[in-house]
């Protein structure tokens, strides 16, 4: 049985989504430096956890979209979809085996219809497991924040190379 432990700390909810657990007190520190972000940032954020799942989000709209190829090409089917609105965020950060190996490079920032989405998989400490980070925001997002919350992610680095002392 899942259980779900919720505390409110206002319009947010913080989520990293574990589909391989990295080391418990790596992800441990990230959730709680961006815990820490959000409690300061927005205090009236809800904040969520559920089996070791987290996700954060404030201030977000749903829009109806046409989806893209990865060629650009626009589809004539409409779907809808959460993001931010000017002022709002969303972060999704989850945890995989192996090295990253998807198609999109990264680190890199898509300019989506009504906001930006930073997408990133840098490497855990021991190199064994990769983080899956989506941080998508408004273009009027508190600019502190904003920075807060970059400087806390893990940076990416080569595949094994380890952690500068005291950062991911």
């Amino acid at each position: 049985m899942r259980s779900l432990h919720t505390v409110v700390i206002g319009a947010a909810w913080l989520v990293v989504a574990s589909a391989a657990p990295a080391a418990p007190a790596e992800e441990a520190e990230l959730v709680a430096r961006i815990n820490q972000l959000v409690a300061e940032h927005f205090p009236d954020a809800v904040v969520a956890q559920d089996n070791g799942k987290y996700t954060a989000k404030h201030g977000t709209i749903v829009c109806t979209v046409h989806g893209r190829s990865l060629t650009g090409r626009v589809s004539a089917q409409r779907y809808e979809k959460e993001g931010p609105n000017y002022k709002g965020f969303m972060i999704s950060i989850s945890v995989a085996k192996g090295r990253y190996d998807g198609q999109t490079s990264v680190p890199q920032t898509l300019n989506q219809l009504y906001w930006k989405t930073y997408f990133t998989c840098p490497s855990t400490r021991d190199g064994k497991r990769h983080y899956v980070i989506k941080f998508s925001f408004g273009s009027r997002l508190d600019n502190d924040f904003k920075k807060a919350v970059f400087e806390a992610l893990p940076k990416a680095r080569a595949f094994g190379e380890p952690a500068a002392a005291g950062k991911q």
